[in-house]
């Protein structure tokens, strides 16, 4: 496997990029790039770093459909495209950016690291279709306004049961009717939380043993 490695190297464009054999792994940290380019000599890439740099869109990146993990932090990034070529990647990092609209991430059905901290995600509805991400394990929205907004960790964790680390806190619940999943439909339809799960009221069943299974409170005061 050919890694590439060019931090702080002055790069304008990936054209710049020179290098022999099948280039899997691919490091551009802190460059001057502005576009996603030249993925007919790099589109064996497996792992790209295109951290700080100057990148406003993704048009491009359809063409590097080999990639398992892609990061775009620190660019200057206001949406997520569709990312639905992208159909072997595990992990999307697009930290610090100035992102709003998150959707086209869900076309990315195998994804299982999403990282989005300190963007600018505001909405609820741009969560209802966290469902359609069966395998994410690992979600990190931190610095975005809706994690400010009450309900929000319970939200997520109705959206992805299954989800093991959020917001960098490693999780401990289990699957309890508290938590139903909700399917993509419904959590499309609903949009936002329930009243019941926006002011922290929702209690369980009184014919549950507590001692059992975790509560809604008691998955709360684990995170």
């Amino acid at each position: 496997m050919t890694t590439i490695t060019l931090y702080d190297k002055g790069l304008d464009s990936l054209y710049e990029v020179r290098g022999t054999g099948e280039v899997k792994s691919l490091h551009l940290h802190m460059n001057n790039i502005k576009k996603v380019e030249n993925a007919e000599a790099l589109g064996s890439v497996e792992d790209l770093d295109l951290s700080s740099n100057m990148i406003e869109d993704l048009k491009g990146i359809e063409g590097f459909a080999n990639l398992v993990s892609l990061n775009v932090s620190a660019n200057r990034l206001v949406r997520v495209p569709d990312l639905g070529a992208l159909q072997r990647l595990r992990r999307f990092t697009a930290s610090y950016n100035f992102i709003k609209d998150m959707q086209g991430v869900y076309s990315c059905k195998h994804l299982e690291v999403l990282e989005l901290d300190g963007n600018q995600i505001s909405d609820f509805s741009q969560l209802s279709s966290l469902p359609q991400l069966p395998h994410l394990k690992r979600l990190s929205l931190s610095g975005n306004p809706i994690t400010n907004t009450a309900g929000y960790k319970s939200w997520v964790l109705r959206c992805c049961p299954d989800l093991r680390s959020l917001d960098g806190t490693d999780l401990y619940h289990a699957a309890t009717p508290e938590y139903k999943p909700l399917q993509p439909a419904a959590a499309a339809a609903a949009a936002a939380p329930s009243p019941e799960w926006l002011d922290g009221s929702f209690e369980s069943s009184k014919d549950e043993d507590d001692s059992a299974t975790p509560t809604k409170s008691r998955i709360d005061r684990a995170l």
